[in-house]
């Protein structure tokens, strides 16, 4: 993988993808994502969120809500097109439950995103968080309990 990861930035299209077909089905560490996402580029972070939505269903669900939270119109559109595919086609499938601290992390990001309501309670019920509102509004409150988190910690904005 060490001789693959720098490929990731090559100029060459081609070389680019193929590292990424690659490097996509390992374990990637925190850092080579993060140096992917610091490159610049719109392919790095473009890769850096295909190689999150390829390591397992909550980092997915997590990098795709955080791209679409952020300042590239691109990627978030690519990440909101992941996540309506993984809820309309995977989610039932979808097994386990994310850590409590993912779970946090999902249900801040799930109250900031531009998904509809209904979108946000299903992802909010398969991640396993009550949710007794989820609104984006400005004017509403959100209030968010984590099931399975030690005192099921609340959420408030």
């Amino acid at each position: 993988m060490n001789q693959l990861v720098p490929m990731l930035l090559d100029s060459s299209g081609k070389v680019a993808a193929t590292a990424l077909r690659h490097v996509r089905s390992q374990a990637v560490p925190p850092n080579v994502l993060a140096g992917l996402d610091a490159a610049g580029t719109a392919r790095s972070r473009r890769f850096a969120l295909s190689i999150r939505q390829h390591s397992g269903t909550w980092n997915r669900i997590h990098a795709d809500l955080a791209a679409m939270n952020g300042h590239d119109p691109v990627l978030a559109e690519v990440a909101r097109g992941d996540l309506l595919a993984w809820l309309q086609h995977g989610a039932a499938t979808s097994y386990g439950q994310p850590s409590p601290a993912q779970a946090e992390h999902i249900a801040a990001l799930l109250a900031a995103s531009t998904l509809g309501e209904r979108q946000r309670r299903e992802i909010a019920f398969v991640a396993g968080i009550r949710n007794t509102t989820v609104v984006r509004s400005k004017n509403h409150e959100l209030s968010l309990t984590v099931r399975g988190s030690p005192g099921a910690s609340r959420l408030r904005r």
